[in-house]
């Protein structure tokens, strides 16, 4: 005889429940960059932007790796990271400071351009797809495709 299993059956819809509220998503955003030396003194100066992952998700960003490009006011290379985000915790952000200078005497105009190179949640799940590129801050982003330029 199969009796009812009430309690079981919540819990597996509980589960469930959880694992969908992991589709909200992860932006990745450069908000401020700060400039560096004195082009006065002798000293070049440079760009260091503050790369920030916000989790909106339900579950932690074990681990993220993003690839960007920064281009100047003539869309040219002005330099490129590769950075890397660990255990982001649910409704928190994490900033990584750029250290390496991007080769522009000032912040302002310029953009990046961002691929998701890895993500996986807590849970062993992917979440590349989850992630958005935020078009507004100090250094407005766009995302690109992977393999999009043959890579």
């Amino acid at each position: 005889m199969i009796q009812s299993r009430p309690l079981q059956e919540l819990i597996q819809r509980m589960r469930t429940l959880r694992e969908l509220r992991t589709e909200k998503l992860i932006y990745v955003t450069i908000a401020r960059a700060l400039v560096y030396g004195d082009e006065s003194s002798g000293s070049p100066s440079y760009c260091s932007p503050q790369i920030r992952a916000i989790n909106t998700a339900a579950r932690t960003v074990e681990n993220l790796l993003i690839g960007i490009r920064y281009k100047g006011r003539d869309n040219k290379d002005v330099g490129s990271t590769i950075t890397r985000f660990s255990w982001v915790k649910v409704s928190t952000e994490e900033t990584h400071y750029f250290y390496d200078s991007v080769n522009s005497s000032y912040c302002q105009g310029l953009t990046g351009e961002m691929e998701v190179i890895h993500c996986v949640y807590d849970n062993g799940r992917d979440c590349t797809n989850d992630v958005r590129a935020v078009n507004y801050g100090t250094v407005p982003l766009k995302m690109l495709e992977k393999n999009k330029e043959g890579k």
